[in-house]
């Protein structure tokens, strides 16, 4: 479920629940709800996810299918930022339209 996948992603990073919701600008509580399947996140948060952390596949993130990372760009990213992905200031993630396309405007 979604909430397994944030999970995944946070810890994949090393962050507390704190930590993580202070990168992705959201209360504490909320990402604990999102974290147990009680509430799905946003559009706008899953946005925002994409543009924090480009390297995560946003097709694996929404349904589970694939890998964790895009074109296996984690190791490129640790080159760029350290051990801590939230220092890193990406552009807008080219995935977005391909995003839009399957999961906004069909749905």
């Amino acid at each position: 479920m979604l909430g397994e996948r944030l999970v995944m992603i946070r810890k994949n990073y090393k962050y507390s629940q704190l930590e993580f919701s202070q990168v992705i600008n959201i209360k504490r509580p909320v990402l604990s709800m999102y974290e147990n399947n009680l509430r799905l996140p946003s559009l706008p948060l899953i946005l925002g996810l994409d543009t924090k952390f480009p390297e995560i596949n946003l097709h694996w993130l929404l349904s589970g299918e694939g890998n964790m990372f895009e074109n296996s760009q984690k190791e490129e990213l640790k080159k760029k930022t350290g051990s801590n992905a939230g220092q890193y200031k990406p552009t807008p993630s080219p995935h977005l339209a391909k995003f839009f396309r399957k999961y906004v405007v069909q749905h």
